[in-house]
């Protein structure tokens, strides 16, 4: 299992620090369907595969499977 995960830094206004924030997130059974979303996910953010806005950032993750996590 791999999951996606969106990360972006958003602005505190009480500490007055940016911080990394995971704004979505979805599973996968295999690493290139991930990687297949993350490129796709990009594109709808930036209208480029594969490239986020400053800020923000998708990444896959390997989960280990059958442990929980």
């Amino acid at each position: 299992m791999w999951t996606l995960v969106l990360i972006v830094l958003i602005f505190n206004t009480e500490t007055k620090v940016l911080e990394p924030t995971v704004i979505a997130s979805k599973s996968f059974k295999g690493m290139y369907e991930c990687f297949a979303a993350r490129d796709v996910l990009g594109h709808q953010y930036t209208g480029i595969y594969g490239k986020f806005p400053p800020g923000g950032q998708a990444v896959c993750i390997s989960n280990p499977v059958g442990e929980p996590t």
